[in-house]
């Protein structure tokens, strides 16, 4: 996670780049609502024996040894998760680690809100200027 980067070497043969930008899988969604629902952290590791058959299938085909989602938490409302997904080594996420990555993930998380929040003043500010006081209730999206 720290050292966290592509090789393009690596890379080439691997099979997570092919999947990257794409909707979430079955396991990755099982994952991301685990976390979401609890608002704590998940993490499983390819040989966990407490995970599903499923689990194991997933992380065998995409070469995954370690994986956390993390729960965007900002003003007390959730506005994502963030996975960390470990590929190159077998490896257990160390404390550092993990605090980097709720570090990491809670930033982005209140960039998010800030940026809804942006949206809704400069709304409210155009309702003002249009003469439109009808759209200035408060609307949370």
């Amino acid at each position: 996670l720290v050292e966290g980067e592509y090789r393009a070497a690596e890379v080439v043969n691997h099979p997570m780049p092919r999947v990257i930008g794409q909707p979430p899988g079955d396991v990755e969604r099982a994952l991301i609502m685990r976390a979401i629902e609890t608002r704590r952290q998940v993490i499983v590791y390819e040989d966990d024996a407490t995970e599903s058959q499923a689990f194991s299938d997933h992380a065998h085909t995409f070469g995954i040894t370690a994986e956390m989602a993390l729960p965007m938490v900002a003003s007390d409302r959730v506005t994502g998760c963030m996975m960390w997904i470990e590929t190159r080594v077998p490896r257990q996420f160390s404390d550092d680690d993990t605090r980097l990555a709720q570090t990491l993930t809670a930033q982005a998380a209140i960039a998010i809100e800030n940026a809804r929040l942006y949206r809704q003043a400069r709304r409210q500010a155009n309702c003002r200027t249009a003469g439109n006081y009808d759209g200035l209730e408060t609307r949370l999206e």
